[in-house]
């Protein structure tokens, strides 16, 4: 316990932002020293201004009903170790110790300065490698162009929920320019679903029409947050089920249950 909360302590006191905040570089150097763990992996990406967790936990559950499925959320309300999980179980106080001091040793010896959420990052896709998973619903922190959770190529789908104003001091101060970052997520010949807030709409048209990505707008009107954010994950679910038909066929799960 006293170890796991020193690792934490020493985290917390690691910078947040980084000055120049339009690279990955940091992020991609520091997963390739770790044997690349995400290309093992395959990806659910999320990202939205609201709603992206909920959405994130929606979509984890579902995959849940095929197969194990690791879960990647932030921020956390109660205990640092809800940020990672794998079938609803948190990460271990000992995992999260260990291998936060391995990366920061790591960092230091590559002259790496990593922020708070490039560590986590790490730290959740050095897990579900180790844990040998297959899926993972992979929320970002912040935007999505540049979130250390963009290091990812080729997401089995990338979801964006909603488009407002959020971080205008580093996302931009117009809906366009939110969106554009967030748009930053699709890739190309990955399918996207967006939801029914993410306007303008354009942006995203233009971004998949260029990455060659099948793009489903859900439209409607919902009676609350929850029925929109289940319309999202409903959609999500068809993709999946089209694109891979083999992989998906047996997704059974009522999306109202999630």
């Amino acid at each position: 316990m006293q170890k796991y909360q020193q690792a934490l302590q020493k985290l917390n006191k690691v910078s947040v932002f980084r000055k120049d905040r339009a690279t990955l570089a940091n992020m991609l150097k520091m997963t390739q020293l770790l044997g690349n763990p995400q290309k093992d992996l395959q990806f659910i990406h999320i990202a939205g201004t609201n709603g992206k967790g909920s959405v994130t936990l929606k979509m984890c559950k579902l995959m849940q009903s095929i197969e194990s499925c690791g879960c990647f959320t932030s921020p956390h309300i109660s205990s640092f170790r809800e940020r990672i999980k794998v079938d609803n179980q948190m990460i271990s106080e000992e995992y999260v110790q260990e291998h936060l001091n391995d990366f920061f040793n790591l960092a230091e010896r590559s002259n790496l300065e990593l922020t708070f959420f490039e560590y986590v990052t790490c730290l959740a896709l050095k897990y579900f490698n180790d844990m040998h998973l297959k899926y993972v619903s992979w929320e970002t922190g912040l935007g999505g162009r540049m979130d250390s959770t963009n290091i990812i190529t080729s997401p089995l789908i990338s979801i964006i929920t909603t488009i407002g104003f959020d971080h205008m001091h580093i996302l931009g101060n117009t809906l366009d320019l939110i969106a554009k970052e967030k748009a930053g997520i699709i890739k190309q010949n990955c399918p996207v679903v967006i939801g029914p807030k993410c306007q303008p709409y354009e942006i995203f048209i233009n971004e998949a029409t260029q990455k060659n990505a099948d793009l489903t707008i859900v439209q409607g009107e919902f009676l609350d947050f929850n029925d929109e954010n289940n319309a999202i994950v409903a959609a999500s679910q068809k993709n999946l089920m089209e694109k891979y038909c083999n992989n998906f066929i047996h997704i059974r799960i009522q999306i109202q249950q999630l």
